[in-house]
């Protein structure tokens, strides 16, 4: 049997073409960190923090979910699924960025 030429594969692509990325990520609270913002600071932050996780803002992955973490190693946690890894990336992209 003779293997597919290239004329007959698909064209490359990190999209998933069947099923979704998905991320599971987990977060802990700098609190020493967190203290040394005033509260205008604080308000900025949560702002920013808020608009990243919001799932129905453009550009949000396919799906996401956000959920506090009580005990053990984590604070936050957040799960993203979408056809593009890109997609999901940006989210932790921006979370890294922001001002929390």
């Amino acid at each position: 049997m003779r293997p597919p030429s290239a004329a007959n594969l698909p064209d490359p692509t990190i999209r998933a073409t069947e099923g979704w990325h998905c991320l599971h990520a987990y977060f802990r609270v700098n609190e020493p960190e967190l203290r040394l913002l005033d509260d205008e600071g604080l308000a900025v932050g949560r702002s920013a923090f808020a608009h990243v996780l919001n799932p129905e803002r453009d550009g949000a992955p396919a799906r996401m979910q956000s959920f506090v973490v009580s005990g053990g190693r984590a604070d936050l946690g957040i799960m993203l699924m979408d056809e593009d890894p890109l997609v999901v990336d940006r989210v932790l992209q921006d979370l890294r960025r922001s001002p929390l």
